[in-house]
């Protein structure tokens, strides 16, 4: 479960995914609160992995590079395609208040 959130559903996983990859400064912050395992759904484990790699590689992490991530490792269709990777992004991001347990991003 995503710290801060008692009922997490789906759509608290993809604001959280989305902020990652719109914002990234905000990807540190994730990497010390989150580990795949919080995530309920697989796709949405397999999108914050795939943000983290792009990140460790010290690309820029966007949707570019995190489509071209899963494409990569063969894991896009297993997430929906970029069709659900756009549905994602298209979320927005969480305020900075609501994000991980209400701290500033």
């Amino acid at each position: 479960m995503i710290p801060g959130f008692e009922e997490q559903n789906s759509e608290v996983e993809k604001t959280v995914l989305c902020t990652m990859i719109i914002c990234p400064d905000s990807i540190e912050r994730g990497r010390r609160f989150l580990t795949r395992d919080v995530f309920r759904e697989e796709r949405h484990a397999l999108i914050f992995m795939a943000i983290l790699a792009v990140d460790a590689s010290e690309d820029e992490v966007d949707f570019l590079s995190v489509l071209g991530q899963l494409r990569q490792s063969g894991r896009l269709e297993e997430v929906g395609g970029s069709p659900y990777l756009v549905e994602v992004t298209s979320e927005g991001p969480a305020p900075p208040e609501t994000f991980l347990g209400g701290e500033d991003l």
